[in-house]
């Protein structure tokens, strides 16, 4: 008599591809939480990707028999978590790829079956992510409020472009068409005002991600989604569960960290990015950040979203709100002005040489 095969051999193989640079206690706390996961030891490996860390990270990832691959070579390697993606990518060998950066915790034992649930169930979905992000009282205040917005930047949430939803919402309201399968949302994206997508907790088919513009000097999370809803890979699972986001201690952590992101996906405009989270030829971009930008310095939209998010749930961290949206708008100001500033000096250089040349 046959047997009928158990969840277990069932299950789909996993790679857990972690980038890091110098984070050692939080990918101790990470490395942790993927240890204690009810998933079969023989079907999960787990790739480090470090860019040269000088603290315990690698003592760390090797005490959790982590696979460490160290990519130093290239100093934008360094400094670039996405390229480190990619390298990861090149190494894994199982079937779903699981980008689970350093500062995100897994916070129940089961959340990796409950991530797999949606690709097991339905082909033609090719990546699973989750509904928000953990929200914790016992939390510091700014990841209260990161967890709390569904962002990690209020800039993506007022153009309408964030990855996860807000503690105030109860449902998919982003953009997308989304049908309700009692665990998770089965949601099909258009190319046009696309979130972004895979990166935080973030389950993707590994042959279609493969099909992607994936090599490390092009690889971007969000542009590799777009990459393949372009090419009509464009449903998604969207899990009704949470991953904890460590974003940062303090705002000026958090704003810095966001300056350091920026600066690394734009590194003197060589790279062209296929993904916009702005993207100043659309026009409902166009006036979304206009709008954004008159209300953080003007405070009342941001401060009324707070009030309306406390009503939902009592914590002052809601109203963190407009000092995180007035503080962005200037860092991100102040960014694209010296980024403009080096891009021109560079032509009037390049200018002059070809002068010079004649």
């Amino acid at each position: 008599m046959m047997q009928t095969a158990s969840i277990w051999e069932l299950l789909p193989t996993l790679s857990v591809i972690i980038v890091t640079l110098n984070c050692a206690r939080n990918l101790d706390i990470c490395l942790s939480a993927i240890r204690a996961q009810v998933y079969p030891a023989n079907k999960l490996e787990i790739i480090v990707v470090d860019g040269g860390s000088t603290d315990d990270t690698l003592k760390v990832a090797e005490r959790y028999g982590a696979r460490v691959i160290v990519a130093d070579q290239c100093p934008r390697y360094r400094i670039n978590a996405e390229a480190r993606m990619a390298i990861g990518l090149q190494h894994a060998q199982n079937e779903i790829i699981a980008y689970i950066m350093s500062d995100n915790f897994l916070p129940s034992p089961d959340w990796l079956k409950q991530m797999v649930h949606p690709l097991m169930e339905d082909g033609s979905i090719i990546a699973t992510q989750t509904l928000r992000y953990t929200y914790r009282s016992t939390d510091t205040l700014v990841n209260r409020y990161f967890a709390l917005f569904g962002v990690s930047d209020p800039v993506a949430y007022y153009l309408n472009k964030r990855d996860r939803i807000s503690w105030a919402e109860n449902s998919w309201c982003l953009p997308g068409k989304a049908e309700d399968k009692g665990t998770y949302y089965r949601v099909r994206f258009q190319a046009d005002g696309l979130p972004p997508l895979g990166c935080n907790g973030a389950l993707v088919r590994r042959e279609i991600l493969l099909k992607s513009e994936c090599t490390p000097d092009l690889f971007r999370h969000s542009d590799v989604m777009y990459d393949l809803v372009v090419m009509g890979y464009d449903t998604f699972g969207i899990v009704k569960n949470d991953v904890i986001h460590a974003t940062s201690d303090t705002i000026f952590g958090a704003v810095r960290k966001r300056i350091v992101y920026f600066q690394s996906l734009h590194p003197g405009w060589e790279v062209e990015r296929r993904y916009l989270l702005f993207d100043p030829k659309r026009r409902e971009d166009r006036l979304r950040l206009v709008w954004f930008v008159l209300a953080s310095l003007t405070l009342v939209k941001p401060t009324w979203d707070a009030f309306k998010g406390f009503l939902r749930i009592r914590d002052m961290a809601w109203f963190l709100n407009p000092i995180m949206c007035l503080a962005m708008t200037f860092a991100y100001g102040l960014a694209y002005l010296l980024r403009s500033r080096i891009w021109l000096v560079r032509l009037l250089s390049n200018v002059s040489h070809a002068k010079g040349a004649k």
